[in-house]
């Protein structure tokens, strides 16, 4: 395979990052500078004997095309979908489907709109059994998802092509397909599922089932689905490449066993590829590993040889060509990222470091297998860096080190559980339990693991901060002028590990600088708050949701920002649910509900609950917190509030309410009053001795 198509298809990933952060008049003129300059150097300057010159101009040009296909779509197809804001009732066709449990689900419909446009719309419905091709006729309120401090809705479903949201969703005349492959492939997942939790009816069976249906089917504990990720393995239960791997390398073993033609490999491995897709769900990750497969093994008939890098890039370019805003998915970019890791990087470094040493000692030199294990995953966590740094509140960096402890275990893991959950079709269920005990086993010393590292706050590095942007430009931008300068893929490849190093240990010494202030963050959805009240020495969360999205989003919050380690909440809502959500994600932290005041100075008469520094004055309808020396108003509902001028006031309610307030941020979107000036959603604010004023955040990114 050419290395052409590596050019072409990174540049136009370029492209297409580029204009996910430029308007659409600007992407639309830089890509005419860089059409021209291509063009240019082609036809008109046509340099001879240089070969770079004219690889800039393909890349130049393939980077335009990146520029002018996202800004295209931008203005014809998202914007056109996005006009029909509003109410809506029609007839849809389920495309996609996840199930949290039997009373909620997730769809994404597609539907014509009132305007002519057709597309996606996403949508939560208490009914959980609708698959692909099932039709419902459908009514509610479309709205426009947004990029708020509790998630990047906009960036995740624009992702997936769904431009619109719909909320007050009416459901009726379902058209159920009975016959219909994707309930019979949802039947195997819950016939699966089901022998898993028979056979292994711990955490251990949970992670497996995640392992080969991805985390949205299994039942994990919060605290140990934490663990997991803040281990740096969360992604064996996110149904990646890894799996992909170990169901295309079982396929391929059994295909060379039987001694069949290349094209019968082929079509063996991509078919087990194929069916592995469709059962775990079309993530990007799985997408781009199976479109990677079927280039490698396509190769082999053509007798070319396979090549990571080129088959990566035209996975890109298949994958973008249709749906460019997928390359602002967190999931595409970490996957991409992680395949030059392992795939480019660390045999490029391996065959560096081979070809130097038989050049000094004269003699064949081999890297050991341990060796090159560790050079791959040092890599990949090298590459996944800046992804990881931009896109996540933290990073683990014992994730090179579990990841190379564990990997095995977990390939084994996989391929028993899958071989297991093929056998299911068979009525003789207790082969495939036994498969699974075997594999459950093998999950146990994985937890433990996972439990031991996850649970030290060393290994978490804040990565929510302001000096995290630039750091990481400053590394992207160091391992590119270290290859184009020096040419050497050795010394790039250290380059982009100590680039990485370098920046982590940055952070965690601006982590350590004491600020010398309060920080009160207000994260909101649209639909209610969560304030966050964050010093040097502790932190407390005042939530007046109380819903799982909500404890999450204040764990990012004080996780991101490097903050002392929550140690009370106060919950207003759903607060026993909320209680265990709390207590799974911050250890020893004290939640305050109206049956729970454990740790606390508690007033009945007054009314007061003091911790820390901090004073909370609950009350029907609203509540005040005192701290630093500012007071803070948070209004949920119709109330006569206390004549006296506030630091800040928060509406978490529609109900049209006055106070006399410094500043305002309104956290609920169908607020009906009118107040001016006032904060936008997400908005931080700064305690000083007595003084409260807006956070001047340095914004790099869009």
């Amino acid at each position: 395979m050419s290395r052409k198509t590596a050019f072409v298809g990174f540049s136009y990933m370029a492209g297409l990052l580029l204009a996910s952060f430029f308007s659409a008049p600007l992407s639309i003129a830089i890509g005419a500078v860089l059409l021209g300059f291509g063009l240019c150097t082609v036809f008109i300057f046509r340099p001879k004997h240089s070969g770079s010159f004219y690889r800039s101009a393909v890349c130049a040009i393939a980077c335009c095309v990146g520029l002018w296909i996202y800004s295209g779509y931008d203005m014809t197809v998202c914007r056109n979908i996005t006009a029909n804001i509003g109410n809506f009732s029609g007839t849809v066709t389920i495309e996609q489907s996840t199930v949290y449990s039997e009373e909620k689900a997730f769809y994404i419909a597609h539907c014509t709109f009132p305007n002519g446009a057709s597309g996606n719309v996403g949508f939560f419905d208490r009914r959980s059994d609708l698959v692909k091709g099932d039709k419902i006729t459908l009514s509610g309120q479309l709205y426009a998802p947004e990029n708020t401090g509790f998630f990047n809705s906009a960036d995740y479903y624009r992702s997936m092509n769904v431009f619109l949201l719909m909320k007050s969703v009416r459901t009726s005349g379902y058209e159920i397909k009975e016959h219909n492959f994707y309930r019979t492939l949802d039947d195997f997942r819950h016939n699966v599922s089901d022998t898993i939790r028979k056979y292994v009816p711990s955490e251990e069976g949970e992670l497996l089932i995640g392992m080969i249906f991805g985390s949205s089917k299994w039942n994990m504990s919060d605290r140990t689905e934490n663990l997991l990720y803040r281990a740096g393995i969360g992604h064996v239960a996110a149904v990646s490449g890894l799996h992909m791997s170990v169901a295309a390398g079982i396929a391929a073993a059994l295909a060379i066993a039987l001694r069949l033609p290349k094209w019968g490999q082929f079509i063996s491995v991509t078919a087990v590829s194929l069916l592995f897709a469709m059962t775990a769900g079309f993530t990007p990750s799985v997408v781009r590993s199976l479109i990677m497969v079927m280039f490698v093994w396509a190769a082999g008939i053509f007798n070319r040889r396979s090549d990571s890098l080129t088959s990566l890039a035209a996975a890109i370019i298949i994958m973008t060509i249709s749906s460019p805003f997928i390359v602002r998915s967190t999931s595409f970019l970490l996957s991409v990222s992680g395949t030059i890791g392992t795939a480019v990087l660390s045999p490029m470094f391996i065959n560096a470091y081979e070809k130097k040493m038989e050049r000094k000692t004269d003699l064949p030199y081999h890297v050991g297998a341990l060796t090159s294990a560790l050079c791959s995953s040092l890599c990949a966590a090298a590459a996944v860096f800046p992804v990881s740094a931009l896109t996540f509140d933290q990073i683990s960096i014992a994730s090179p080190l579990t990841n190379l402890l564990l990997s095995p275990l977990c390939t084994a893991a996989i391929a028993i559980a899958a071989i297991g959950a093929l056998l299911c079709i068979l009525p003789f269920t207790f082969i495939s339990g036994g498969l699974f005990l075997a594999a459950g086993l093998i999950c146990r010393p994985i937890l433990a693991v996972a439990k031991l590292i996850g649970s030290s706050d060393i290994i978490m590095i804040p990565t929510g901060t302001e000096l995290t942007a630039p750091l990481v430009a400053i590394a992207v931008i160091s391992a590119a002028l270290c290859l184009i300068l020096t040419h050497d893929k050795m010394y790039f490849v250290l380059t982009c590990l100590s680039a990485a190093l370098v920046s982590v240990v940055c952070i965690e010494i601006y982590r350590l600088i004491p600020t010398g202030y309060t920080e009160i963050s207000v994260l909101t959805d649209g639909s209610g708050c969560v304030i966050v009240v964050k010093n040097d020495s502790c932190s407390q969360i005042y939530d007046y949701m109380g819903t799982r999205s909500g404890a999450k989003a204040a764990y990012r919050s004080i996780a991101g920002s490097g903050g002392s380690a929550a140690a009370f909440a106060a919950v207003t809502k759903q607060c026993a649910y909320s209680e265990s959500v709390y207590k799974g994600l911050f250890e020893g932290i004290a939640v305050l509900s109206p049956v729970t005041k454990s740790g606390l100075t508690y007033s009945a008469e007054d009314n007061i609950i003091k911790f820390g520094n901090t004073v909370y004055y609950p009350h029907e309808n609203y509540s005040i917190i005192e701290t630093d020396g500012v007071k803070i108003l948070c209004v949920t509902g119709k109330a006569e509030l206390p004549d006296e001028r506030f630091d800040l006031c928060i509406y978490s309610c529609s109900a049209d309410v006055y106070a006399d307030a410094a500043y305002y941020t309104v956290a609920d979107s169908d607020f009906k009053g009118k107040i001016s000036p006032f904060g936008s959603t997400g908005t931080e604010y700064i305690a000083d001795n007595g003084v409260l004023y807006p956070k001047e955040g340095v914004s790099w990114l869009r």
